[in-house]
């Protein structure tokens, strides 16, 4: 009865954590322990075989024993661990009030990276709009063709980001539509024992159709280091490798929640940055290009419909 419960209360998470598969959060809602398992069985054959007539036994032995052994059973289940489960160990997550491995990612991406590197210190390094400003006066880029003039972190569930945007597998052709354009100016921060650290933006130029004609956009955008992390230790043999990728899309999930909240609460930054959260395990879903285009060209098309 408690699975069917979590099993109800997850699904408006479907979409986040199991790509919209329902079959898949049947499979983590109704997962067991080895011991579990056991005992449930252990159990089945015993009813199965002995048959007890409950009403009997109470008549005969009364309602102490019977509540005692009940008892018993539900001891031996919060000893067994028999309802953790990958659906169980999500809620509890997300109950944690940030605590979570996902918030503390968020956290630490908002204050160690986006803090540094976004807004104006009034010394000598410049804020995020001043470097894009300066970048398009030197590239001699108009307004027009910069319509999102932030940066924009992409968020993959499954943490997979390429090295550069140019390397996605839709690129994989002659004439690929995304090219890298240089990067904005370094940004140099002593930070941590490290004097001078450089910060570095990268531009990218993206072939669109606007009007009927081919044209380019121009954006600054960069993966979450944090996901991809995260990613890279699902991928070794350490023994919480497991548990990080059974709970890899929670964590994900978590991080772009958990961040959006920390920027949509900060107005020294929030009109710095754009997150861009997608689903790149789901196959019917579009690619991070197509996405990163479409922001583009709505933004385009918002500040054409406001002149």
């Amino acid at each position: 009865m408690w699975r069917l419960v979590m099993l109800t209360e997850e699904c408006k998470h479907v979409k986040k954590v199991c790509s919209g598969s329902y079959w898949r959060l049947l499979e983590r809602t109704l997962s067991f322990n080895r011991i579990s398992t056991l005992s449930a069985f252990a159990t089945f054959v015993i009813v199965i075989t002995a048959r007890p007539n409950l009403s009997k036994m109470w008549i005969e032995l009364g309602p102490i024993p019977l509540c005692l052994s009940f008892s018993s059973y539900y001891i031996l289940h919060c000893v067994m661990g028999s309802e953790a489960c990958p659906t169980w160990e999500s809620q509890i997550m997300r109950q944690l009030n940030g605590l979570d491995h996902g918030s503390a990612l968020a956290h630490s991406f908002y204050n160690g990276y986006l803090r540094i590197i976004l807004p104006a210190r009034g010394d000598y390094a410049k804020g995020l709009a001043q470097r894009i400003k300066d970048y398009m006066k030197e590239a001699k880029i108009n307004e027009d063709d910069f319509p999102v003039q932030k940066l924009i972190v992409l968020i993959p569930s499954s943490g997979n980001v390429f090295p550069l945007l140019s390397d996605e597998p839709s690129q994989a052709c002659a004439d690929p539509p995304v090219q890298y354009a240089e990067g904005l100016q370094d940004q140099l921060r002593s930070r941590a024992g490290i004097k001078e650290r450089v910060y570095r933006g990268a531009a990218y130029r993206i072939k669109v159709r606007r009007n009927g004609k081919i044209s380019f956009l121009y954006t600054i955008a960069e993966g979450a280091t944090t996901v991809l992390t995260l990613r890279e230790s699902c991928l070794t043999g350490t023994p919480e490798a497991e548990h990080l990728r059974k709970h890899k899309a929670d964590i994900v999930a978590n991080f772009y929640r958990a961040l959006q909240k920390l920027i949509d609460a900060d107005r020294e930054i929030k009109h710095l940055v754009d997150l861009l959260y997608y689903d790149d395990e789901d196959p019917t879903q579009p690619d991070v290009l197509s996405l990163l285009t479409d922001h583009l060209l709505q933004a385009s098309y918002k500040k054409y419909k406001n002149y």
